[in-house]
């Protein structure tokens, strides 16, 4: 039995010569919020979509719950939900109205339909017509209607696209509360890596439909070069005096600074009393270090050069 959620061997969808995505290699475990991230077409949905059984893969297979979705589709998918692109409505209707049409398809007791408007934070809007909600309420009863059949995968397709700073924020605590409080496995799929970093425990990249890094949030952070910089009275007489009475390697850059490769504090310490007893007045010191966002796009960078 295998330990993933998720695992997609080689996936491949090719539209006449081109790949949208190739050799795709997900791998999700029971638990985990995974962020499956790329700049928008990368090959996020097409992905989805494949998983979800909603296009044919040219090659490759899909593994869900430890079964193959060639072979097992139907029982597979009652144990999804998922969202992806725009959540589907009827607008004329109310929200409890729309979850009472689904709740019948999926044959589950009326009484869950209580229970994923609290999930949500929709019950007070509950017999509001669904085209008076604000985008971040529809985004919710999307996510409502992916609940009724208590799924153990949830899959969501840039589930924060458009909202404002408030719905983003809204939809954030959503997700992350779901894994503990529904025990519900999620992949989440979005451009922007501040959200991801904000949810997931696991993160994928995909850029031009290829799978460039897989693994946790701390590793992704953990690929920066923090480097210490030092702001003096005169650079280039500091440089000269660290590279007589030292071994560390260090430069000034455009702005004057001096730049030192990252070290531990002690070692700063004898920098600095290096430098004051050189006569360099030293006017700041402090650690350098590239966002995850930087990080992010030195990966996609590196792939496409």
């Amino acid at each position: 039995m295998s330990d993933y959620i998720i695992e997609t061997v080689d996936l491949c969808k090719k539209y006449k010569t081109t790949y949208a995505v190739k050799d795709l290699n997900l791998k999700v475990k029971k638990g985990e919020i995974y962020g499956f991230l790329g700049p928008n077409g990368s090959g996020k949905t097409t992905s989805i979509k494949m998983l979800l059984g909603l296009i044919k893969a040219t090659s490759g297979s899909v593994t869900l719950f430890g079964k193959k979705l060639e072979s097992d589709r139907n029982h597979i998918l009652k144990k999804v939900g998922a969202l992806v692109e725009s959540p589907s409505y009827y607008g004329h209707l109310t929200g409890y109205e729309n979850l009472k049409i689904i709740q019948r398809m999926l044959n589950v007791p009326e009484g869950r339909i209580e229970e994923v408007l609290n999930i949500v934070r929709l019950t007070n809007a509950k017999n509001q017509l669904v085209k008076q909600y604000s985008l971040g309420m529809k985004q919710r009863l999307g996510i409502a209607i992916s609940l009724l059949g208590k799924p153990e995968l949830l899959i969501l397709d840039e589930p924060t696209n458009g909202l404002d700073p408030a719905g983003i924020h809204e939809i954030r605590d959503l997700i992350k509360s779901l894994p503990e409080t529904e025990g519900i496995t999620i992949l989440i799929s979005s451009h922007l890596l501040s959200e991801i970093d904000q949810m997931a425990t696991q993160v994928g990249i995909i850029s031009d439909g290829n799978l460039i890094y897989q693994d946790s949030i701390e590793v992704l952070r953990n690929m920066d070069n923090p480097h210490i910089k030092i702001r003096v009275n005169d650079s280039n007489k500091a440089k000269s005096i660290l590279e007589e009475k030292t071994n560390y390697h260090n430069e000034v850059d455009k702005n004057g600074d001096l730049l030192i490769n990252k070290i531990d504090d002690d070692h700063i310490s004898v920098i600095n009393s290096i430098l004051v007893y050189s006569n360099i007045s030293v006017y700041r010191i402090e650690e350098v270090r590239s966002s995850l966002e930087e990080i992010f796009l030195n990966i996609i960078k590196g792939e496409n050069t």
